[in-house]
C-alpha cells in the first residue's frame, strides 16, 4: 500500500467512525463509553442491549446504523493488512458491528455470544413455567431459530402483557417477539397457504410501530393477541379432526355463512378428494404432469368430479368453478415445486 493512499483510506475510516459515534449519541447511545470499558467482553457488556433498544426505536435509525456500519467495515477492509497496526480502530469497528448483531437480533450466530438471544426464552420459560420455578428454567431452553418446537398454546399471552410493563428494553422485547412470530408463521404457511390474512395482520402491527402511529405498549399488546391467534390456527387441523393437507384444501373450498351440515360436507369434500387424488397417483397424478396440457386436464377433471358430487347444493355453478380452480390450482402449485408428494405424507 502506497503510504498517501492508506493516509487517505484511514481518514475516511476516521471520519466514517466519528460520524456513526456522533449519531448514535444523538439517540443516547454513547458508544466511546463502551470503548472505555477496555478488555471486557461484549457478551458482558449491557450497554449493547441498552443502545440496540433505542436504536430500535424507528425503522430509520436502524437503516442509518446500517449504512454506517458498512461503510466502516468496508473501508477497513480496503486498508488491510496495515491497519492491523491500529488496534483502536479495529476495536471501533467491532464495537459498531456487534451492535448492528444486536439490533438484528443475529448474535446467536456466534457461538461465543449468545446472552442477547436467550432473552427471547426468559420471556418465554417465564410466561410458561411462572416466576417461581428458577431452577427448572435454568434447565428449559427454548430458541428463535425454531430449533426446538414451542407449543403455542402453553404460553400465558396476559402474564407476558403483565410482565412487559415491567420490562427495561421493550423494543427489544418487541422485535424478539415479532421475529418469533414471522418464523413460526412462515413454518405454518409451508403447511397451509391461506393462512396469508395472518401475515397481513402481522405485518400491520410491525408497519404501525414502525411509523411510530401506535406506542410499543399498544404495538405488543396487539402482537401478543396476534399470537393467540396464531395459537389457535395452530392446533386448527386437530379440533376439526383433519391433516393439515386436509384442510388447506378445506380452506380453498370453504365459503361464507356455511351451516353446520354444509360444513360437515365440505370436510368430507376436502378429505375424499385428497385420498381420491392419492390412490389415482398411478392413473392421474402421474409425474411431472404438470408439463402437459392433457395430463393438466385430466386433473382438473379428477377435481371437478370429486367436488361435484360432495360439495354443498348452495355452491352455484360460479361458485363451484371458483373453487374447484383454486384446488387446481394448489395442485398444480405443489408438483411444479417438485413436490407432488407433500400433499400425500
Amino acid at each position: 500500500f502506497p503510504v498517501k493512499e492508506f493516509e487517505e483510506l484511514l481518514k475516511l475510516l476516521e471520519e466514517a467512525i466519528e460520524q456513526a459515534k456522533k449519531y448514535c449519541l444523538r439517540l443516547g447511545a454513547d458508544i466511546d463509553a463502551i470503548l472505555d470499558l477496555g478488555e471486557k467482553g461484549f457478551k458482558e457488556v449491557e450497554l449493547f442491549n441498552d443502545y440496540a433498544d433505542k436504536i430500535l426505536e424507528k425503522n430509520e435509525y436502524r437503516d442509518q446504523i446500517n449504512l454506517f456500519v458498512n461503510s466502516i467495515s468496508s473501508l477497513y477492509d480496503s486498508a488491510k493488512p496495515e491497519i492491523y497496526n491500529r488496534p483502536e480502530i479495529k476495536k471501533s469497528r467491532d464495537v459498531f458491528e456487534y451492535l448492528r448483531k444486536v439490533v438484528d437480533r443475529n448474535v446467536d450466530q456466534d457461538e461465543q455470544i449468545e446472552r442477547t438471544r436467550e432473552k427471547l426464552d426468559e420471556l418465554l420459560d417465564s410466561s410458561i413455567l411462572g416466576k417461581g420455578d428458577l431452577q427448572t428454567r435454568e434447565n428449559r431452553r427454548y430458541t428463535i431459530n425454531g430449533s426446538s418446537q414451542i407449543n403455542l398454546g402453553k404460553l400465558n399471552f396476559e402474564l407476558l402483557r403483565q410482565e412487559f410493563k415491567e420490562k427495561k428494553h421493550k423494543n427489544i422485547e418487541f422485535a424478539d417477539l415479532s421475529q418469533f412470530m414471522q418464523i413460526k408463521l412462515r413454518q405454518m404457511m409451508k403447511e397451509n397457504k391461506t393462512r396469508g390474512t395472518f401475515l397481513e395482520r402481522l405485518e400491520r402491527i410491525i408497519d404501525d410501530y414502525n411509523s411510530g402511529s401506535i406506542s410499543i405498549e399498544k404495538a405488543y399488546e396487539q402482537l401478543t393477541i396476534e399470537a393467540e391467534n396464531l395459537s389457535e390456527e395452530h392446533n386448527r387441523a386437530a379440533r376439526e379432526g383433519m391433516s393439515e393437507e386436509e384442510l388447506e384444501i378445506f380452506d380453498l373450498l370453504k365459503k361464507e355463512k356455511l351451516t353446520k351440515a354444509e360444513k360437515q360436507k365440505v370436510k368430507l369434500a376436502a378429505k375424499h378428494l385428497l385420498h381420491k387424488l392419492k390412490d389415482a397417483r398411478d392413473s392421474v397424478l402421474i409425474q411431472e404432469w404438470h408439463k402437459e396440457l392433457q395430463s393438466q386436464q385430466k386433473v382438473r377433471q379428477e377435481i371437478r368430479e370429486v367436488l361435484n358430487a360432495d360439495l354443498p347444493n348452495s355452491y352455484d355453478h360460479e361458485l363451484f368453478g371458483h373453487k374447484a380452480e383454486a384446488v387446481f390450482q394448489h395442485f398444480y402449485n405443489i408438483a411444479e415445486q417438485g413436490a407432488e408428494h407433500l400433499a400425500f405424507q
